[in-house]
């Protein structure tokens, strides 16, 4: 119900802006497929490896990681999520992080379903 209501009032709103009509693909974020998924994070872990500007990196992976884990396959997108937020603790207090135990065995549990599924 909200969104054919949501969807009308933006339709409304943009079109006597001379924006382009909404439609259901420009309206939702399409899902990857998991190797669609698996080629994305490939690439965006390949680009915070190396060692200068490394806490940068990991942040800007942290972002990248976030946004796909929106849009990724089922199987992959909590993973995903709790690599982007993992790599964001690790640049903001990675002593912190390397004491937590719990956040560690979460992250790899992350890191095995990713390998696992993406065949790293």
């Amino acid at each position: 119900m909200m969104k054919p209501l949501l969807s009308a009032v933006l339709l409304l709103a943009l079109t006597g802006c001379g924006a382009e009509a909404l439609t259901t693909e420009n309206l939702l974020t399409e899902q990857l497929s998991t190797e669609e998924t698996c080629t994305e994070t490939d690439a965006i872990l390949s680009a915070a490896g190396g060692e200068s500007g490394r806490e940068e990196r990991f942040l800007t992976a942290s972002e990248q990681l976030g946004e796909l884990s929106e849009r990724a396959s089922d199987q992959l997108e909590d993973e995903l999520e709790v690599l982007s937020e993992i790599l964001a603790e690790r640049v903001e207090d990675a002593e912190a992080l390397e004491q937590d135990s719990e956040r560690l065995a979460e992250l790899d549990r992350a890191v095995a379903t990713v390998s696992e599924t993406c065949d790293f």
